[in-house]
């Protein structure tokens, strides 16, 4: 079975933040977590989602290369 529960080290790694910063991000709400006998856990699909959510569109401009033209 694959871990689908994070500590707060593993989840930043996972998310290429600090600690320090997904602490910064819990106390704001701005990144969905368990708290497991007062521990922060963070649930894998919630963090791709978060990932997902955070996602800029790529913009068609003039003169750029574009692979398949």
């Amino acid at each position: 079975m694959s871990q689908r529960l994070l500590n707060v080290r593993q989840a930043a790694e996972y998310l290429g933040v600090k600690p320090t910063t997904l602490y910064d991000w819990v106390a704001r709400r701005k990144v969905p977590f368990v708290k497991i006998n007062g521990a922060l856990r963070f649930d894998l699909p919630d963090l791709e989602r978060l990932i997902e959510s955070a996602k800029q569109p790529a913009y068609d401009l003039p003169g750029h290369f574009q692979e398949g033209r």
